[in-house]
């Protein structure tokens, strides 16, 4: 949403333009989430030039780790037909 305010306040786009590029469906569903961040409609956004509040970059870890070591065997497969059965 802050990128989305800097777009706003530039003023280039019309709101549902921002809408669909901050993945809103509509201008208004786009209108009741930057409320609900900024305190203030797209609206006053534009014409005040805010004040906004501002959210740190989100940043995920993912860690995946195997609950049991697994011994396995390389084998060659036949040129033409089915892996060999062992």
């Amino acid at each position: 949403m802050t990128a989305a305010a800097a777009d706003l306040v530039a003023g280039a786009d019309d709101l549902l333009t921002l809408a669909v590029r901050y993945g809103y469906g509509s201008a208004e569903a786009f209108g009741r989430a930057f409320q609900s961040v900024h305190g203030l409609t797209p609206g006053q956004a534009r014409r005040d030039g805010g004040p906004f509040r501002t959210q740190p970059r989100l940043r995920f870890r993912l860690t995946v780790e195997g609950a049991a070591p697994m011994d396995v065997r390389l084998a060659a497969a036949l040129p033409s037909g089915p892996p060999a059965s062992s």
